[in-house]
């Protein structure tokens, strides 16, 4: 698969922010990551055409972004991780939205299967593993669970209904923002794991990428059609 020059700006914000979290810089890794998703924005606009799904894809990078934002000052209030979950459930609702357009005209961009339950299952067992120790945030992270793993169940539903590249780009991203999620989620409820900065970071960009690039490689076909 052909990478795009134009994909720089992004990879060398985001390698920088994660030197900047292994050197524990915080000063670094403070500034860099609010330049994270415009930057991918930026790249999306850059080297897609004019499509109704842009316009979608720029609202779920927007609030990605305000959720990067808020989780950087969640430490000083717990208000600001609600404001930030409350981002990143708005930027999936975008995703889901996308993924049941995305798909080639005249299909109906649902093909329910067995292997969807694996979310399911998964949601609700994590969730599970989380309640004991949610508190006040109980219900807020019931929500964004059943969100998060409907995003990427819509995600593999696009199977058959687009062309095979997208489909497996974003259903990648889908699985890995599910992952960085999950890490997240237990080291701020349940126990500290090491290094969970870097690994949640690390899946979350490689989610954001692979989801955007899957959009794109859509885009594209579409185009040549």
């Amino acid at each position: 698969m052909k990478i795009s020059p134009r994909l720089i700006p992004f990879t060398s914000i985001a390698v920088i922010h994660l030197i900047a979290l292994f050197l524990n810089n915080t000063d670094l890794a403070f500034y860099s990551k609010p330049l994270l998703m415009p930057s991918l924005l930026i790249y999306f606009l850059l080297t897609t055409k004019a499509s109704p799904l842009r316009l979608w894809v720029g609202v779920a990078l927007v609030m990605s972004f305000f959720g990067d934002t808020f989780l950087m000052f969640a430490h000083f209030k717990s208000m600001y991780f609600l404001l930030g979950l409350v981002s990143f459930l708005m930027a999936h609702v975008a995703y889901i939205f996308i993924n049941y357009k995305a798909t080639e005209p005249g299909s109906s961009g649902i093909n329910f299967h067995w292997s969807d339950l694996i979310f399911v299952i998964y949601g609700i067992g994590f969730f599970y593993v989380l309640s004991s120790s949610l508190g006040e945030m109980f219900y807020p992270t019931m929500v964004y669970t059943a969100v998060i793993c409907l995003m990427a169940i819509s995600a593999r539903q696009r199977m058959g209904n687009a062309n095979d590249l997208s489909i497996k780009l974003v259903l990648a991203g889908a699985c890995l923002f599910v992952v960085s999620d999950s890490i997240l989620a237990y080291n701020k409820f349940v126990a500290n794991i090491p290094y969970e900065r870097i690994l949640v970071m690390t899946t979350y960009l490689s989610a954001q990428w692979l989801i955007i690039e899957g959009y794109r490689k859509y885009i594209e076909s579409a185009d040549q059609d």
